[in-house]
């Protein structure tokens, strides 16, 4: 496999100072080969509320370490998938962090009560 790209997996810090809790974040940077989410992947995801976007595979699978967030191209996205592969590799599939796929108005939800009348 060729490591084409360089991702960085980010580990969230928070830390309570009294009433205040701070949150850091570290970054580690991964060299990966980005790939398109499958077809049927992608469905089945979606259906359950995801909408995944990118498959990161990278080549050793102790490169991850249970990260829920990265970073592409100065994009962050939440890894909904890690699959480790045959060949001592791991494969993850994120969706963007802002991507909201539950249907649901931002609002105050109250649409479904504007047709009763």
């Amino acid at each position: 496999m060729v490591n084409e790209d360089v991702i960085f997996l980010i580990t969230e810090n928070s830390s309570n100072h009294g009433v205040h809790e701070t949150v850091e974040d570290s970054k580690r940077r991964v060299f990966c080969k980005v790939k398109s989410v499958k077809r049927t992947e992608y469905y089945t995801a979606l259906n359950a509320g995801h909408a995944p976007e990118l498959v990161f595979e990278m080549p050793f699978k102790d490169d991850y370490q249970g990260e829920r967030l990265l970073e592409y191209k100065g994009v962050k996205y939440t890894i909904i998938r890690a699959y480790e592969t045959d060949a001592d590799g791991i494969e993850l599939t994120a969706e963007r962090e802002d991507v909201n796929t539950d249907g649901e108005d931002e609002d105050d939800g109250d649409d479904a009560d504007d047709d009763n009348g």
